[in-house]
C-alpha cells in the first residue's frame, strides 16, 4: 500500500525582508532571472558565508519571486506590477501572500501561529512547532524549518521576542486599505488552503493573515475582483471562490 507523501517544506531558511524587497524591485524593473540571482548572491555573501547555505536561501526567495509555481504565478505578476508604487510599509503584504501560496509549510506555521495568538497574547516557539509537526511529521527538519520561519517573522517585524527567551508576541497589525491588495491576499489564502472556494468570513479573518487588518467583507465584495466570485450558500453564509 502506498504511504501518503510528506508535504514538502519549501521554506527552511531565515529570510530577511531586505532581500525580498531587493528581489521584488529587480523583478518589477524587468531584470532577467540571471541578473537577479547574481545580484542576490552578492548581497547574500555579506550575511551567509557558505555557498551551500546561500543556494538554499536563494531557492526560498526564488520560489516566491523568480520561479513561482501553480496559482502563485498569477499572484506574482500582480505583485510585481504593484510593487513600485506601494508604500514601503505595505510591501510586506505581497511578500506574505506569495510566501503562503508558495510554501505549505510557511502557510501552516503562520496559520497555527495566528490561531494561537487569538487565544493568548504570548506564545512559545515550541508550541507552534508542536502543532506544525502534526501535519509535517516529527522530524528534525521540521523543527529546524520552524525556527527559520519564526526568525524570518522576527526579521519582518510581525513578531517580537519577549523578555523571556523563546517566548514571543505579535506586533500591531498593519491595516491594508487598498481593496485590490486585500482581495489579492484573500486569493492567496484560498489558494494556500488548496481550495477553490471558502466562506467569506473565514477568509477575510483568516488566522494566516494575522499581521493584517483587511477592509470589511462588504467593501472587498464591492471591489469586484476579476478572479474572485461571491455567492450565497444556504440562508446566511456567503462564499468566495477563485475564478480560474
Amino acid at each position: 500500500m502506498n504511504q501518503p507523501s510528506t508535504p514538502r517544506i519549501g521554506f527552511d531558511r531565515t529570510i530577511r525582508l531586505a532581500w525580498l524587497d531587493a528581489t521584488a524591485e529587480m523583478v518589477a524593473s524587468g531584470r532577467s532571472e540571471a541578473e537577479v540571482r547574481a545580484s542576490l548572491n552578492e548581497m547574500l555573501k555579506e550575511a551567509i558565508a557558505g555557498e551551500a547555505a546561500r543556494k538554499k536561501t536563494l531557492a526560498v526567495i526564488s520560489g516566491l519571486w523568480l520561479r513561482p509555481k501553480g496559482y502563485a504565478v498569477v499572484l506574482q505578476k500582480d505583485a510585481a506590477a504593484w510593487y513600485p508604487r506601494m508604500p514601503p510599509r505595505q510591501r510586506i503584504a505581497v511578500h506574505w501572500g506569495l510566501a503562503i501560496t508558495a510554501s505549505a509549510f510557511f502557510f501552516e506555521f503562520v496559520h497555527q501561529l495566528g490561531r494561537l495568538v487569538r487565544l493568548q497574547e504570548e506564545f512559545a516557539s515550541a508550541q507552534i512547532i508542536r502543532r506544525v509537526r502534526e501535519r509535517f511529521g516529527d522530524r528534525d527538519v521540521v523543527e529546524r524549518a520552524g525556527y527559520h520561519v519564526l526568525a524570518s517573522l522576527v526579521e519582518w517585524g510581525v513578531v517580537e521576542e519577549s523578555e523571556q527567551r523563546g517566548v514571543y508576541h505579535t506586533t500591531s497589525p498593519l491595516s491594508i486599505e487598498d481593496l485590490a491588495i486585500s482581495s489579492w491576499l484573500m486569493e492567496a489564502t484560498i489558494a494556500a488552503q488548496q481550495a477553490s472556494r471558502a466562506p467569506l468570513h473565514s477568509i477575510a479573518q483568516a488566522s494566516a493573515l494575522f499581521p493584517f487588518v483587511l477592509p470589511v467583507a462588504g467593501e472587498i465584495r464591492a471591489y469586484d475582483s476579476p478572479r474572485l466570485e461571491f455567492s450565497r450558500q444556504g440562508v446566511d453564509e456567503e462564499v468566495v471562490a477563485l475564478v480560474r
